[in-house]
């Protein structure tokens, strides 16, 4: 850290007061130094001169004045931007811990992106008292797709009006608004489009028992070993892009306590915050064909990978969809509403309707699915236990793929 010839030193690309109880910064030579003081972390005000050594007497006439008005003229981007994203003492993450709050990587990622890209570039340049609630509800309700702009889905809408009004419920607790105006805004109805399980017939043309077949809808057969994992599983995508050689056993047992989150291997899968902290399956006598030939022809075991891409890194569901869509058209199976999460819907629906008490019931369907309503403390069950419980539904796997 640089020391200056006045009461600052230089911390990254900003100047910290030796008292640091604030910092300074200067975005630009025309433009006057601005101030963020340690207790309002984010928010930046102008200290009204360019010159360095005026700072500490401006940043005075500031603090004589802040108990006695609320500053209105701060732009929602000066106050919001990297809201999700901070890790200090004043961030959201370090509130949100000591309230008993739990919010996973994936809450904060997500709310980063909707910040970013559809919050900041329409409010970012606005005053933060000017935001009406008229203004945020016709906004939000013809937010467009980034992407391919569509309509955004009205559950996507109504998650981005969260995320904003996370932000100005904050705003108003650090009295920078006196209200939030998110609170009077009218919510729409939250219509989503029902997944589309697909049924045993369209499992069997996409996975026929001739190799040239499944070669051709699949056009690789790591995709065709992926995606036939999942119809037996139900596992989520990130959940099968972790899976190791050594997660499997012969008999088609499968235990997991991994997954891939943005394409980075995690000791964890999506569920564990709120429920069991693994993944359990079987798989079917053609899927341990195919993962057989698989190792063979890539030499995989042990603590091997099962998917990579071809720079080595991990799948993704952005790639893992666009394979789905291909081996839909080449299997002529419908693809409308249809993900790759659709298969879970399968896996989930089928064993339902094969539960009668005796071979299946609910509690094993809950074992396989990893939903919630368990007490992970009170489980002191090995893996191997956890997969002969449930090995019992192996029969009901291999029947998906052929007619008794």
């Amino acid at each position: 850290m640089k020391r200056t010839n006045t009461h600052f030193y230089k911390v990254g690309a900003c100047m910290m007061h030796v008292s640091n109880s604030y910092r300074i910064r200067k975005r630009s030579e025309q433009r006057s130094w601005e101030v963020e003081f340690a207790d309002a972390k984010g928010i930046w005000q102008s200290t009204g001169t360019k010159n360095i050594e005026e700072v500490e007497s401006a940043v005075s006439r500031i603090l004589c004045n802040i108990g006695k008005q609320t500053i209105t003229g701060m732009k929602f981007s000066d106050f919001a931007k990297d809201f999700f994203n901070r890790d200090d003492e004043k961030s959201i993450r370090k509130r949100y811990e000591k309230m008993g709050k739990k919010k996973g990587d994936e809450w904060f990622y997500t709310n980063t992106g909707f910040l970013n890209n559809y919050i900041i570039p329409f409010f970012g340049n606005m005053q933060m008292s000017n935001i009406t609630d008229v203004m945020i509800e016709d906004w939000y309700m013809g937010l467009i797709s980034i992407r391919d702009d569509k309509p955004l889905a009205s559950g996507t809408k109504l998650m981005i009006l969260d995320c904003l009004s996370i932000i100005m419920k904050e705003a108003k607790r650090k009295k920078l608004i006196d209200a939030n105006p998110c609170d009077t805004v009218e919510k729409i109805s939250k219509t989503t489009q029902e997944k589309q399980p697909f049924n045993v017939e369209e499992i069997r043309r996409l996975f026929p028992d001739d190799r040239m077949k499944l070669l051709f809808i699949w056009e690789d057969f790591m995709w065709a070993l992926y995606y036939s994992i999942m119809v037996d599983t139900g596992f989520r995508a990130s959940e099968i892009a972790g899976l190791k050689v050594s997660d499997i056993r012969n008999d088609g047992g499968l235990y997991t306590e991994c997954s891939v989150y943005r394409r980075t291997l995690r000791d964890k899968i999506k569920t564990s915050d709120k429920g069991k902290n693994y993944k359990v399956g079987t798989l079917s006598d053609y899927t341990m064909e195919l993962l057989r030939d698989y190792k063979a022809t890539y030499g995989l075991k042990g603590d091997d990978f099962l998917f990579k891409t071809r720079d080595n890194g991990f799948v993704y569901n952005k790639i893992s969809n666009i394979k789905l869509d291909r081996a839909c058209i080449n299997a002529g199976v419908d693809r409308k509403n249809r993900t790759q999460h659709c298969f879970r819907h399968s896996f989930d629906t089928y064993m339902l309707k094969r539960c009668d008490g005796n071979i299946l019931n609910q509690d094993d369907v809950r074992e396989l699915m990893a939903h919630t309503g368990y007490r992970p403390e009170y489980d002191h069950r090995t893996s191997d236990d956890i997969i002969d419980r449930i090995m019992k539904v192996k029969p009901i796997i291999d029947s998906i793929r052929h007619q008794a």
